[in-house]
C-alpha cells in the first residue's frame, strides 16, 4: 500500500500581516499672530515690514536682542538701556528668547511711543559739553562741535554733517561770520518740525555716554574739593579750637 500523502506538505505558509499603520496626527494649526496695533497706517506697516527684513541676516524671521537698539535708533527713537529693559520684559514671550519676531517688533515700537523720550535734554546736553559750553550761553562754535563729532564715538562723516549747514543758515541757527552755533534754539526747530534734518536720525545715545562721563568727573572734583575743604575746617579747629575768621 502507497504511504499516505501528506496534505500539508507543499502548502504555501501565509505572510505575517504587516502592522496596522500608526494614525497620522493632524499637523498643529497655524500659530495666530496678532495683528499691527490700529496705530499703524498700511504704509507703516510695509515700511516696518521691510525694515525688519532688512536686519533679518539669518532670512527665519527673527531678530537678535541686541540688534533692536540699532532697529530703534533706525526709526529715530533714543532708548536709554531702562527702556530696553522694559520693552523686552512686556514683549520678549519667553525667558529664554534671544530674539523678536516682526509681530513684537511693532508692538514695541508702540509701546516706545508712548514712553516719555529724553533726546531733547540728551542732545543738548552733548552739544553743551562737546561745544564746551560751560556757562550755558546756548551758543557754541560750529567748528568744535564738527571736529567733537567727527573725532569721538560713532564718527560722522564729512557727507553726514554738510546737511547740516545749509539748513541751520535756513533756519537762522548759524552765524555765517563768527560761526556760532545756537544749538538750543536748533533742538526746539527740530522738534517744532514734522521731518527731520537728516535722513537717518544720529546716534545720540553714545554722545550721552559721554555726557554721563564728564558729569562724572565734575561731581568727582566737587566732592574731593569738599572733602579738603572739611579737612581743612577740621585742622584748623584741631589747632585753634575754632575756625580762624578772615
Amino acid at each position: 500500500m502507497p504511504p499516505k500523502k501528506d496534505k500539508g506538505k507543499g502548502k504555501k505558509e501565509e505572510p505575517p500581516k504587516a502592522a496596522p499603520r500608526p494614525k497620522r496626527e493632524p499637523p498643529p494649526p497655524p500659530r495666530k499672530l496678532p495683528r499691527p496695533p490700529k496705530c499703524f497706517t498700511k504704509e507703516d506697516v510695509k515700511f516696518h515690514k521691510a525694515l525688519f527684513k532688512s536686519f533679518d541676516e539669518a532670512k527665519n524671521g527673527k531678530i537678535p536682542l541686541p540688534v533692536v537698539p540699532v532697529m530703534l535708533r533706525k526709526v529715530g527713537f533714543n532708548p536709554s538701556p531702562a527702556d530696553l529693559e522694559k520693552l523686552f520684559e512686556m514683549f520678549v514671550e519667553n525667558k529664554e528668547d534671544d530674539f523678536i519676531e516682526l509681530h513684537q517688533w511693532f508692538f514695541m515700537v508702540e509701546a516706545k511711543m508712548k514712553m516719555p523720550d529724553t533726546l531733547e535734554f540728551y542732545v543738548m546736553e552733548a552739544c553743551r559739553y562737546l561745544g564746551h559750553d560751560d556757562k550755558k550761553t546756548g551758543v557754541i562754535d560750529v567748528k568744535v562741535l564738527r571736529k567733537e563729532l567727527m573725532s569721538w564715538g560713532e564718527r560722522l562723516g564729512e557727507d553726514e554733517f554738510a546737511p547740516w549747514i545749509p539748513q541751520c543758515r535756513k533756519e537762522k541757527l548759524l552765524n555765517n561770520k563768527t560761526g556760532e552755533f545756537f544749538y538750543i534754539k536748533f533742538i526746539d526747530v527740530m522738534n517744532s518740525k514734522d521731518h527731520k534734518f537728516f535722513p537717518e536720525p544720529m546716534n545720540y545715545w553714545k554722545l550721552d555716554q559721554r555726557t554721563l562721563a564728564e558729569l562724572a568727573r565734575k561731581k568727582a572734583e566737587e566732592e574731593r574739593a569738599e572733602q579738603k575743604r572739611l579737612e581743612e575746617e577740621r585742622r584748623l579747629i584741631e589747632k585753634y579750637g575754632r575756625i580762624p575768621t578772615p
